[in-house]
């Protein structure tokens, strides 16, 4: 059989792709040979026309994506020299596939010069080179398996990639303890920090730099709504953002995982006559389809999947056996034909970074019978075993396979062994044909830019010499030409400093060509002038909408203010797509310097009597303030609001997920302004007053221009805490029902697994309280169920009775008041209210 025709097809294969394409005429294929060897390692090639690999495809997402164009077509590599390549692979512009850590090292790590830098670098290559989709087998815990074929992770597959690539890379890694969810917490700038791949977030503490770990975004949530959860192409909503931070309510952090060492080198070998080959176009046999398809989003991914071939024809001659990944036993070569003594055997090994789809075997055997052929992976397990006689022979190993044992076909090594041991005479094979079809991530292959393109050829051959030969295809176009980038920003202006820390960015739309709509923009903020990392993924966002598919208007605003530092230098750019998916080049980096004040510091209470005071001092950074906003909320980690919130989504699991109506409010939790630093925010008088007697605060600062802080760190004020009047006045005979005021925490907005919804978000954590009389009469009771003092004076009641009124949580923290009941006379007294009470 010869598998010469796979390879010699490429012009039928052109013809396919271009009838299946909406411009053919605008199509241009191109097709060079280049030969390398050890002397001669490097080619340039040239591509032209208006679209790239580049500026055709959208930032890959959690669940979405968009390539308009590829250029790539396909890539034959054959080994034409007389050594065994070791590990060969085709560098593009200083990218390729990543065969083993080594590859990682040099193409991701190479730059960096600090810890952080390594963190970050890792992290931002890792969230563009997967999605959100798993075939739910062990290989997806493995990096180079998932980059080089897969494309796609679930959280529990991340965070073992995180422990590996950041263990591989010399950190210290832990679980973060969360529900629902798995991630890796990561050490270095001297503390841990969250690095969460799978739904590309990491949090910044309020001063923008620092990165948190799983405790402190735990410990307040506020942390977490300031980031962007689920990738740039989720709308940022508010259900979206709290299922995120319920999912962290454990303020430690697991023990650090056990030291992990450097992965071995990969090896694989290409024989002398082998040929390789790559396709960029959509893989038509897919590992563990059946399990992708299951998901609307895990389907996508099988857009991002391509088969590629090896091809295997050794010549059966006196060179056969001595070369590399060959072993044998009682076989020689006869007049140009491989013979196999009865009792001898065979075994050819094929070794691949790639997942193993397929293998078809052909033999054409002129003399013998009952050749036992043998199909195993790693060489261990036998998965089929079958006789064949003379004759021409073609095995498809996927007629013979077991479904159970379709994991095998993951392995990286595949071992055929044609067996002579039960043959009844010797075995003359004429002819030997292999072909092996894998998977690839079209995301992982090297793409080509406009212009000049450096290919480079890299091995892991030490010595010797070779020889290779490559056959490149690609596509050329100038049916759209692309948008030209913005070519001036309005809001902030460049190379200026502006009086604003809740910046609304505006820019001069892009112009496009063709008269086509642009439909989305693409913003990047960066600390740093090389914009190699956004400030933070809330800085990197599609505007206005990732799904819009309308004209764009060239603006876009963060989620909420104190996402910038005052007094630190910003650079931005901007980019734009047309309605038919074609990106702009980036616009010029501009910068600008905002200013304001920082967040309040060192809050503090005081308890009088009755009453608690917060204060706080200014920060001694930033523009001086000029007056402040107190919010007060009875949720641990609350987020500060002027307004009212309706937060609707929720869901529950059956088989997969569905989507369940779920709705919670909130009110708005502003206390009021004042100028001081200092004021009262818990007292009998302030009962009823939005934003009063609640057990959490947070103060934010405001300038002479308006410019608002972020918000300050939470301060948790004692609980409970008894507020009620010293005095409540009666008249006999009358009916009293009066609410006992007292503060408590409602705990964190967690989310639980119950008999209603997986995820189920409540305060699951809240404060529990039991109140207890003292010394009060017989006819005055307290209820535990929703806080009332109930009960009816008798009509000859007279003088003044003293009680205490006591109230304990679940954690044995108490209050004790003591209250008088006093004899009304004539009209009620001002400010201890009737005994009716409807303030709730």
């Amino acid at each position: 059989m010869n598998f010469n025709k796979y390879i010699t097809g490429i012009s039928l294969f052109v013809l396919v792709t271009l009838a299946s394409s909406a411009a053919v005429s605008s199509l241009k294929q191109k097709e060079e040979e280049y030969v390398f060897s050890p002397r001669n390692t490097r080619h340039t090639m040239k591509l032209r026309g208006y679209l790239d690999s580049y500026n055709s495809r959208s930032p890959v997402g959690t669940a979405s994506w968009e390539i308009a164009f590829n250029p790539q077509l396909e890539m034959v590599m054959e080994n034409i020299g007389d050594t065994t390549l070791i590990s060969p692979n085709i560098w593009i512009n200083e990218e390729g596939l990543l065969y083993d850590w080594f590859d990682f090292e040099e193409c991701i790590l190479k730059k960096c010069k600090t810890e952080r830098e390594k963190a970050l670098a890792i992290f931002y290559y890792w969230i563009d080179k997967r999605m959100h989709s798993t075939t739910r087998d062990p290989i997806n815990h493995d990096p180079f398996v998932v980059h080089n074929c897969l494309a796609g992770t679930l959280c529990f597959n991340d965070s073992e990639i995180v422990r590996r690539l950041y263990g591989w890379a010399g950190f210290k890694t832990a679980k973060g303890m969360v529900y629902g969810h798995s991630v890796r917490n990561v050490y270095f700038d001297n503390k841990w920090n969250m690095v969460d791949t799978d739904v590309e977030t990491l949090c910044l503490a309020k001063d923008n730099k620092t990165l948190l770990s799983t405790a402190e975004m735990a410990r307040d949530h506020d942390l977490i709504r300031r980031s962007h959860a689920s990738s740039l192409w989720t709308i940022r909503e508010l259900f979206t953002q709290e299922l995120y931070a319920s999912c962290f309510g454990d303020e430690r952090i697991d023990k650090p995982d056990l030291a992990i060492e450097k992965p071995r080198e990969l090896i694989w070998y290409l024989r002398p006559g082998e040929k390789l080959v790559w396709k960029w176009n959509k893989a038509e046999i897919v590992f563990r389809r059946e399990v992708l398809e299951q998901s609307t989003v895990w389907a996508r991914t099988l857009g991002l999947l391509a088969n590629g071939f090896i091809y295997y024809e050794p010549l059966v001659d006196a060179n056969l056996l001595s070369r590399q990944g060959i072993t044998n036993q009682q076989a020689e070569t006869e007049m140009g034909k491989l013979v196999i003594r009865k009792g001898g055997f065979v075994k050819i090994n094929t070794r691949i970074p790639f997942i193993i789809l397929n293998c078809k075997l052909a033999l054409h055997i002129s003399t013998g019978d009952r050749l036992t052929v043998i199909f195993a992976f790693d060489d261990k397990k036998e998965l089929k075993k079958f006789t064949v006689a003379e004759g021409k022979i073609e095995l498809d190993i996927f007629e013979y396979y077991d479904p159970e044992q379709e994991k095998a076909t993951a392995k990286r090594s595949l071992t055929i062994t044609l067996d002579a041991r039960n043959a009844s005479s010797d075995i003359t094979i004429d002819t030997l044909g292999l072909k092996t079809i894998f998977q690839t991530s079209r995301l992982a292959m090297p793409g080509l830019k406009r212009g000049k393109n450096n290919l480079q050829f890299r091995c892991k051959n030490k010595e010797g010499d070779y020889k290779v030969r490559v056959a490149h295809l690609w596509q050329e176009t100038k049916e759209n030409r692309p948008p030209k980038p913005p070519t001036k920003p309005i809001y902030p202006p460049n190379k200026d400093r502006i009086n604003n820390l809740d910046v609304e960015f505006r820019w001069r739309a892009a112009r496009e060509p063709n008269g086509d709509k642009v439909v989305k923009y693409l913003l990047q903020v960066s600390d740093r002038k090389d914009m190699r990392f956004p400030a933070s993924p809330v800085f990197y966002q599609f505007a206005p909408d990732p799904h819009n598919k309308e004209e764009a208007e060239p603006v876009w605003c963060p989620p909420r203010s104190g996402l910038l530092t005052p007094d630190k230098r910003y650079y931005w750019r901007v980019k734009a797509q047309d309605e038919r998916g074609a990106w702009s080049d980036w616009s010029k980096v501009w910068w600008f310097i905002p200013q304001g004040s920082f967040a309040p510091v060192n809050l503090r209470y005081e308890v009088k009597g009755r009453e608690v005071y917060l204060s706080w001092r200014p920060s001694s950074e930033g523009s001086r303030p000029v007056k402040y906003e107190i919010y007060g909320s009875d949720e641990r980690g609350f987020s500060c609001y002027g307004e009212a919130r309706k937060i609707t989504g929720g869901f529950h699991r059956e088989k997969w997920y569905k989507w369940d109506g779920y709705e919670l409010h909130s009110q708005p939790n502003l206390f009021c302004e004042t100028t001081e630093t200092k004021i009262k925010v818990a007292s009998e008088k302030l009962i009823g007053k939005q934003g009063a007697n609640r057990c959490y605060y947070r103060v934010i600062a405001v300038d002479a221009e308006g410019a608002r802080s972020d918000s300050s760190d939470f301060i948790e004020l004692p609980h409970p805490f008894i507020i009620e009047p010293q005095e409540i006045h009666y008249m006999p005979g009358e009916k009293i029902r009066r609410k006992m005021h007292v503060i408590t925490s409602l705990g964190k907005l967690l989310a639980h697994d119950t008999k209603q919804a997986q995820y189920h978000l409540n305060y699951w954590d809240h404060e529990e309280i039991q109140f207890e009389l003292e010394q009060a009469p017989a006819w005055l009771r307290v209820s535990n169920s929703d806080g009332y003092l109930v009960g009816r004076v008798p009509p000859d009641a007279s003088g003044e009775y003293s009680f205490s009124l006591a109230v304990r949580n679940q954690n044995r923290n108490e209050d004790k008041v003591t209250l008088k009941l006093i004899p009304r006379k004539g009209e009620d007294v001002e400010g201890t209210g009737g005994m009716e009470d409807n303030n709730e």
